[in-house]
């Protein structure tokens, strides 16, 4: 991976573009769970939801899922 943050999302974006079973399996698992907080993303051993809501892992398959449907359109 580069050291710049921007080329490196951009790398992962497209990796996951690449896997469109993946980018919806992270889609369908990383939602809101009524409270402004990710579901799937959750605290270690008690299943708490930690991280808010678009977390890390919903943006760049919403990213990628984008970006492929760009692809299909053109």
């Amino acid at each position: 991976m580069a050291s710049d943050p921007q080329v490196s999302w951009a790398a992962l974006v497209a990796t996951i573009a690449a896997m469109p079973d993946v980018a919806a399996r992270l889609l369908a698992d990383h939602v809101d769970d009524g409270t402004g907080r990710c579901r799937g993303c959750t605290r270690g051993g008690c299943g708490t939801p930690s991280a808010r809501f678009p977390c890390t892992l919903s943006a760049l398959a919403a990213q990628a899922t984008a970006r492929t449907r760009l692809r299909v359109v053109r």
